[in-house]
């Protein structure tokens, strides 16, 4: 894919207060009135890091750069994948990754209910 500017990377976000290139194709910017960083890669923020969790999207891109800008950028977890699945790995577990996953700073993994028939569809193709 080619490379894009950061106008158009950002395109469509309102309230940009600080933004930089940190990355081919990823900016890394903040909204006016908040502490809350994004990354961005093309057109998803992949990274969403709030004080006490991040939130990670692949954007349903699962593919090396996205792998390698979320384990680069956040310094919470590792994604790592075996058998065409991702995976998550924290100080403290281990999961199936999917979009929207939370992580506390500590390590846990938040999971909410609906994500777990999701999951368990995933392990299952993987198989």
């Amino acid at each position: 894919m080619a490379k894009r500017t950061k106008r158009e990377i950002l395109e469509g976000i309102e309230g940009v207060q600080f933004s930089k290139v940190i990355n081919n194709n990823t900016v890394k910017y903040k909204l006016q009135g908040s502490d809350t960083l994004y990354i961005r890669l093309h057109r998803t923020d992949i990274i969403t890091q709030f004080k006490t969790l991040i939130i990670l999207k692949s954007g349903g891109y699962k593919t090396p750069t996205t792998k390698n800008r979320i384990n680069e950028y956040q310094n919470v977890c590792q994604i790592y994948q075996s058998k065409g699945v991702w995976y998550i790995t924290t100080s403290r577990e281990e999961s199936v990754f999917y979009d929207g996953i939370k992580i506390l700073n500590t390590g846990r993994i938040i999971k909410p209910q609906k994500a777990d028939k999701k999951i368990d569809k995933q392990l299952h193709i993987a198989v």
